[in-house]
């Protein structure tokens, strides 16, 4: 029993660095395409439910993108699903 306790805390503290180097190192990453000359598209969200509708009924939905990088963000092809 007492050794479960000690595994389960020993793996937990492991989770808990892994998850440290692994949101360190994606954060430096970030920043760094900020500072490099590269635009960095950002969406809200990637993906939208449409409604049913009546067949010929025109539905609409923005999807919202910003650039975080520093470069301008040219977008030159969409390709719906």
């Amino acid at each position: 029993m007492r050794q479960e306790i000690i595994m389960n805390i020993r793996n937990l503290v492991v989770f808990m660095i892994a998850g440290w180097i692994v949101a360190g190192s994606t954060a430096i990453a970030a920043e760094a395409r900020k500072t490099s000359g590269f635009p960095m598209a950002v969406f809200e969200s990637t993906t939208y439910n449409f409604p049913t509708v009546v067949d010929g009924t025109v539905i609409v939905h923005d999807f919202i993108v910003k650039n975080r990088g520093v470069a301008d963000l040219k977008i030159e092809k969409v390709k719906t699903g």
